[in-house]
C-alpha cells in the first residue's frame, strides 16, 4: 500500500541536514526520501556513515535518494546527460550506490542535467543499471517554463529512456517519478499517466501550485492522485512542497487528501 513519505530536503530545509531525519519522525513520518546532502559529489567516509547514522537513529526508511546534481554554482540539475561530465557523474554516482546500500534505500533518483543529451543520459542510465542491479533508477519530467533546457521535458521523453534502457540492459530496474507540481505547472492532466501506472510510474510527490502544501493551490492534486492509486499505483508518495505554518503530519495529509482508505 502507498505511504506518505517527508522529503526532508524541502519540508525541513531549515535544519542542519543531519538532523532532518529525527524532525520528521517526531512529525509522525515512518518514511522520508531526501536530496542529495552534501555539496559535493563524493562525500568522505565520515560524512556519508554519519548521515546514514541519523537515518537508522532516527528510526526511519529513506525510500528515495537523489543523485547529485552538480557544483552548486553552475545550476546543471544533474550530470546523468551532460557528455563531458561523465566521469564526473559515475564517481558521485559510486558514492550515492554507496549510501543507498548503508541506508537500505531501493532506489536513486537520476538527474540528467539542463542542456544534457539523450544519448549520454541513456548511455549512463545503463551503466548504473549494471552497475547496481540491486537498486531502482527513477527519472522525472521537469516542466519547460521552470526548467527550459532539461532534456527530459515530456513525460513521453521520460517514458522513452525507461523503454531504451530497459532494451540495452535485461531486467533494467527504472521507473518514472510523477510530481504533481510539474504536471500542473505544464496543464498536464495527471490521467494521462494511467496507461503507464503499473509499467512505468515506481514514484509520486505531491505539491500544488507554488511547491505548497496540497490543497492550498489551484491544482487537482487530490482527485488525480486517487485517481492513480485507484488505477494500481502502490509505490510511496512524497511530499516535496514548501510547508507554510508547520509540518503536516501523515494523518493530516490523508484527510487532505480524503482517502484514508487507500493509504491505511
Amino acid at each position: 500500500m502507498s505511504e506518505f513519505t517527508a522529503n526532508i530536503s524541502m519540508l525541513y530545509s531549515d535544519l542542519p541536514v543531519d538532523d532532518r531525519p529525527a524532525a520528521a519522525r517526531r512529525d509522525g513520518y515512518d518514511a522520508v526520501e531526501s536530496w542529495w546532502p552534501w555539496a559535493v559529489g563524493v562525500p568522505s567516509e565520515p560524512e556519508r556513515e554519519r548521515w546514514v547514522r541519523g537515518i537508522r537513529e532516527a528510526g526511519v526508511s529513506l525510500t528515495l535518494l537523489n543523485l547529485w546534481e552538480g557544483p552548486a554554482e553552475s545550476g546543471s540539475r544533474g550530470l546523468a546527460g551532460i557528455r563531458h561530465a561523465v566521469e564526473a557523474f559515475r564517481s558521485s554516482a559510486d558514492a550515492g550506490i554507496d549510501v543507498a546500500r548503508r541506508a537500505d534505500a531501493p532506489a536513486l533518483h537520476v538527474l540528467a542535467g539542463d542542456g544534457g543529451e539523450i544519448g549520454t543520459l541513456v548511455d549512463n542510465l545503463a551503466w548504473l543499471s549494471t552497475r547496481a542491479p540491486d537498486l531502482r533508477l527513477v527519472l522525472e519530467y521537469l516542466n519547460r517554463h521552470d526548467h527550459p533546457g532539461y532534456p527530459l521535458d515530456s513525460p513521453e521523453t521520460v517514458i522513452s529512456v525507461i523503454d531504451r534502457v530497459r532494451d540495452e540492459v535485461a531486467g533494467a530496474r527504472i521507473g518514472m517519478l510523477v510530481d504533481t507540481y510539474h504536471f500542473g505547472r505544464a496543464g498536464i492532466p495527471l490521467s494521462s499517466m494511467v496507461p503507464y501506472v503499473t509499467t512505468h510510474v515506481s514514484n509520486i510527490q505531491v505539491a500544488d501550485s507554488d511547491r505548497s502544501c496540497p490543497g492550498e493551490g489551484t491544482y487537482e492534486v487530490a482527485a488525480s492522485l486517487a485517481l492513480l492509486v485507484r488505477c494500481g499505483y502502490t509505490g510511496p508518495i512524497g511530499a516535496e512542497f514548501r510547508p507554510g505554518t508547520g509540518v503536516p503530519a501523515p494523518g493530516d495529509l490523508r484527510r487532505i487528501f480524503a482517502m484514508p482508505e487507500i493509504y491505511l
